[in-house]
């Protein structure tokens, strides 16, 4: 190595610069100085004797130097003191050689027994720490062990405990049941004592009996068989349950068993058997509507089902996959499209029915009503959307809506009043003229009962009277009122009619009305015309006549009357003599002065009577 290459080479340079320090100071002749220079390099050979000892060659290069200086330097002088100065110097690098060889094989012994020593001590160390070691692993074997015994007895308890409180069934059993819990006791409702030593498929179906017994033996086999399977459990009662089955095989002290868990999955079976009848049914019924269903989602239609053909002549593989607004005519695509996302983002209510125009394959629209509610396909929102076809239903709207106008067109332009009511004889309807004859206006009358809108009372004794149903038409005598809302009074001629429907229920009532105020003040002046003398007006011999045909006949009866005749004597010459005038004026000076003698039958016969 470097660093022992670098101290020889420090060693034999120290001798070298002693021995040429000790050639030049020997060079005095003073006595006193070379024996002091004598001791002085034998003191410094003598003092790096035990540091360079152990290694006695740079030991030797270091001294060399320094003793050949010396005795070259002695034996150069020739004295015979300095001769034996030489030998002594000499006999003193011989000892120190001697005394270096031995220190150095002291050293070196006593490094190997060091060695030899420090091996035994690691030895013995380790020998001791393995010892340690070994009684610490027979310790912590004797501490796990007891550990683990402990263990398995907290598990051994625990799975007790979790066996005997779990609702799900436990069994071990190979041929025979060799531990069940309390769950599966119940769930067959035999107690562990009754199922302890039975065949293992004791308790299971005769559906199923073969097929748990067939796994069951090949699974003790080491075959391979399914480890989940759900089969029939016969109850104790002859009751049937489901279940849901686990078996795994393990070794039970020490031998293969089958370790198998149940739960009961009736109610989960017994949902799905009516999960299927539900989507039987609704299967039944999505076929059997007379109505077209879709399902509409990303405005795109997912479902459709068969009476899509029905409305527009497309099979369901035909119109799913298609967008909602190929289907719907353009003047109505922005309506349904923004109806049908705004309905399953929820934002903005929307009205849950709507009518619009569809286009059918060949290119006809066609009416339809759409219903529509949101629901959530494939775990997607969607819509769910009914579509009726109410074309002839509109075509008939529109058909009875021409019908109504013109009604209403005519109910506005005819003179007479119209007033229609409900079955309860609430108002309706009333036409302008109804409304200006009776003083009410349309929006106030309705829902008031007719009575109360139309009075009618009758001339004779004031009594209201209620019209009846039925054409009835007032006889010519009876004199009947209206009165109006502001008290005023009209004479009117009505009749009232019920309104029924096709099937003869009686749903309204129509009543009819006119003014006939002022017909009936004429009638009443044609009427007293006709039986009057105008200058007079004494009754003529017509009026006259019929009055004596009443006496006549209740003469008949025991009526007793008086028939008194008046005659005009010369009356012709009067008229004849100062005229007409004059003679009409003695009339009805004689009318005036009659009135004194009686009120009854009076007539006129002639122009002189």
């Amino acid at each position: 190595p470097i660093w022992v290459r670098l101290y020889v080479a420090g060693m034999v340079l120290g001798g070298v610069v002693w021995g040429f320090g000790a050639s030049f100071i020997g060079a005095s002749e003073s006595g006193f100085t070379q024996a002091f220079m004598v001791v002085l390099l034998a003191g410094v050979c003598a003092g790096a004797l035990p540091e360079s000892a152990p290694a006695r060659t740079s030991y030797y290069l270091f001294i060399s130097p320094i003793l050949l200086a010396v005795v070259i330097r002695s034996l150069s002088l020739g004295e015979p003191l300095y001769l034996v100065v030489a030998g002594a110097g000499a006999i003193y690098a011989g000892l120190l050689v001697h005394t270096a060889r031995n220190l150095h094989n002291t050293l070196r012994r006593s490094l190997m027994l060091a060695g030899e020593n420090r091996d035994l001590v690691q030895t013995l160390t380790a020998s001791k720490e393995q010892a340690e070691a070994a009684y610490r692993r027979l310790e912590a074997e004797a501490a796990e062990r007891t550990r683990t015994a402990a263990l398995l007895q907290a598990s051994e308890a625990r799975f007790d405990n979790v066996a005997s409180t779990t609702y799900t069934a436990i069994m071990i059993y190979r041929e025979s049941i060799l531990y069940v819990n309390p769950a599966l006791a119940a769930m067959t409702g035999f107690s562990q004592q009754e199922l302890l030593g039975k065949e293992a498929w004791f308790v299971v179906h005769a559906d199923h009996k073969d097929l748990a017994r067939v796994r069951s033996q090949a699974r003790l086999r080491g075959e391979d068989v399914p480890g989940h399977y759900e089969l029939k459990l016969a109850h104790k009662d002859g009751q049937l349950r489901w279940v849901s089955m686990n078996a795994v095989l393990i070794d039970y002290e020490g031998t293969p068993a089958i370790l198998a868990t149940a739960y009961d999955v009736t109610e989960r079976r017994e949902a799905e058997q009516a999960l299927r009848q539900s989507e039987e049914k609704y299967r039944l019924l999505v076929e059997g509507v007379t109505d077209t269903i879709l399902i509409a989602q990303d405005d795109v239609v997912k479902f459709a089902n068969g009476h899509v053909r029905e409305l527009l002549g497309y099979s369901p593989e035909e119109f799913c996959g298609r967008p909602v607004a190929d289907y719907v005519a353009p003047e109505f695509r922005a309506l349904v499209v923004g109806r049908l996302r705004r309905r399953i983002s929820g934002s903005v209510a929307q009205p849950a029915a709507y009518a619009f125009q569809v286009v059918h394959r060949d290119g006809r629209k066609i009416w339809v009503e759409l219903n529509a509610v949101r629901v959530e396909w494939e775990g997607r929102p969607a819509t769910l959307n009914v579509v009726r076809d109410i074309h002839n239903q509109r075509l008939a709207e529109a058909a009875l809506f021409d019908v109504r106008e013109k009604a209403q067109v005519t109910l506005q332009s005819i003179a007479d009043g119209v007033i229609t009511s409900d079955r309860d004889g609430t108002v309706e309807y009333m036409n302008p003229v109804a409304e200006k004859l009776c003083g009410w206006d349309n929006a106030e009358a309705s829902g008031v009962a007719v009575a109360e809108v139309f009075r009618v009372v009758d001339r004779a004794d004031e009594a209201a009277v209620t019209p009846g149903m039925g054409a009835f038409v007032p006889a010519a005598s009876e004199e009947r009122y209206m009165v109006q809302r502001n008290g005023n009074r009209l004479a009117v001629e009505y009749s009232a009619s019920p309104i029924r429907d096709k099937h003869g229920r009686l749903i309204g009532s129509v009543l009819v009305f006119r003014d006939i105020t002022e017909v009936r003040a004429l009638s009443r002046k044609l009427a007293y015309q006709a039986a009057h003398d105008d200058l007079t007006g004494l009754a003529n011999r017509r009026a006259f006549e019929g009055r004596l045909t009443e006496m006549l006949a209740a003469a008949e009866q025991g009526a007793v009357h008086a028939l008194c005749y008046l005659d005009l004597d010369q009356f012709k010459i009067i008229n004849d003599a100062a005229g007409h005038v004059a003679g009409d004026v003695l009339l009805q000076q004689l009318r005036s002065e009659e009135r004194r003698v009686g009120k009854e039958g009076r007539s006129r016969w002639a122009a002189d009577h």
